[in-house]
């Protein structure tokens, strides 16, 4: 049996989670013309006695030879293992809390992380088939977008970001944790976070400046225990109040520009900056990607080494990208043709300069891009992959 004819008779269910509303995965899945239903629930990361009843229940109304969902629940593991039933989840956020869940160990489980350092951390907390899978374009879906007149006047412009300045529920976890320490433990803190402040060397900073000292600080101030591995859980919460610093210095730096700011929550109050309620993610996402000249990228720090959706989504659309430095990026990349990096923020001004004032040049790694990710990082190819490995 060729490859395409066993793909065609395995019987799939997709799990989308409604709390996160990206549903990529299930493009591949149908341009794969995979025999597949669809489940809708309510949380990814919730391990829920009653929603597991129901997906156990929706499982058994038909044969189930896989489900497969975009990042990891517990509640869909448990009913995998349940049955015996493989379950294939692909990761896109990092930290993740849901994979530190004791329900990771279920022999049901292969995991493909975006990110290469999330990988090996649970390769080597004891995790089976766990494969790093770069994230992907959803480039049929950028086939359909009808760009019109009134979306030319509502999204064109030079430079774009789109992106949270820093969740509230981080913001306070940092700002709590802040009123208990002391000055001299304050400072140490803030040490941290100058030493990485703004810079893309590949290297896990945060990571390696919480020493067993560092992390009694926190562990003396924290009222509940961590819902994900320690060392990860303040990494994450340096880096999530570090990342906060980062956008608003850079967009600050972009002001004599005209760059505009799409976010949902945490809208920076930057005199003169264009700031703009959220984007739809199906819908109006993709427009604004092509019809910004220069879009802007910016990992958080808590993405060590993979490359973020918002790098593929912004290639998908054939559209030009200025992203952070990821080791992963030379990997998949041409740097220089295909996307355009900067190492640190006192790059992006020149590099944003020079790219709007050479059209022909922009225009062509755009186009470069495009072909790298239509080619190699596709969803129809990540499914193919995990299909691949599981059976």
């Amino acid at each position: 049996m060729n490859t395409k004819n066993k793909i065609k008779s395995i019987h799939a269910v997709y799990v989308g989670f409604i709390d996160m509303g990206i549903h990529n995965l299930l493009w591949g899945i149908s341009e794969l013309e995979l025999d597949c239903r669809a489940y809708d629930m309510p949380h990814c990361v919730s391990d829920d006695p009653d929603e597991y009843e129901k997906f156990l229940s929706f499982v058994k109304e038909a044969p189930t030879d896989i489900v497969l969902s975009q990042n990891y629940s517990p509640t869909v593991s448990n009913v995998c293992e349940s049955l015996s039933i493989p379950y294939a989840a692909w990761t896109y956020d990092m930290p993740l809390s849901s994979l530190h869940h004791a329900s990771v160990m279920n022999n049901c489980n292969f995991i493909f992380s975006f990110d290469k350092n999330q990988a090996d951390f649970l390769i080597k907390k004891g995790v089976s088939n766990v494969v790093h899978l770069p994230l992907a374009a959803n480039i049929s879906r950028s086939a359909l977008i009808n760009i019109t007149e009134a979306d030319e006047k509502k999204y064109s412009c030079d430079v774009s970001f789109v992106g949270n300045i820093l969740h509230k529920h981080w913001k306070d976890i940092y700002k709590n944790y802040l009123e208990l320490m002391t000055e001299d433990e304050v400072q140490i803190m803030s040490s941290i976070c100058d030493k990485a402040f703004g810079i893309w060397n590949g290297q896990r900073t945060i990571n390696e400046a919480l020493t067993p000292e560092v992390l009694s600080i926190f562990r003396k101030h924290s009222k509940a225990s961590s819902p994900i591995d320690e060392k990860i859980y303040y990494e994450a919460i340096l880096s999530y109040h570090l990342s906060s610093l980062e956008r608003e210095e850079m967009l600050r730096s972009l002001l004599p520009f005209g760059v505009r700011h799409y976010a949902q929550t945490g809208i920076s109050q930057i005199k003169g900056l264009e700031s703009r309620p959220s984007l739809d993610y199906e819908t109006e996402l993709q427009k604004a990607y092509f019809l910004s000249k220069i879009n802007m990228s910016i990992t958080l720090h808590t993405i060590s080494s993979g490359i973020p959706l918002r790098v593929f989504d912004i290639l998908g659309m054939c559209s030009f990208c200025l992203t952070n430095y990821q080791s992963e990026i030379e990997e998949l990349f041409d740097i220089g043709s295909e996307i355009i990096v900067y190492h640190n923020l006192e790059e992006i001004p020149g590099l944003v300069n020079y790219y709007l004032h050479h059209d022909e040049e922009r225009l062509q790694i755009a186009v470069n891009g495009y072909r790298r990710v239509s080619n190699c990082y596709t969803w129809a190819k990540g499914v193919e992959k995990i299909l691949n490995t599981v059976f």
